[in-house]
C-alpha cells in the first residue's frame, strides 16, 4: 500500500474501481493542486495506493 508505483493514469483506474464517481480530471486537478503527493521519479510523479486513497476519502496522506 505505501509503495509508490503508480502514475496518474494508473491512480485513475485505481480510484475508479472503488469510486465510479472519480474522473481522470479530479485526478489531474489533484496533482497539480498537490493535494494528491507522490514522489518524483525521472519524468513522472508515481503515488502510493495509500496517499491515493487518503486523498480520495479526505484524510491526511
Amino acid at each position: 500500500m505505501d509503495v509508490n508505483d503508480l502514475d496518474e493514469r494508473q491512480v485513475f483506474a485505481y480510484l475508479s474501481a472503488i469510486n465510479a464517481h472519480i474522473t481522470r480530471r479530479m485526478v489531474r486537478v489533484s496533482v497539480l493542486r498537490k493535494d494528491l503527493r507522490g514522489v518524483r521519479h525521472g519524468n513522472k510523479n508515481l503515488f502510493s495506493r495509500r496517499s491515493a486513497l487518503a486523498w480520495m476519502t479526505g484524510g491526511a496522506a
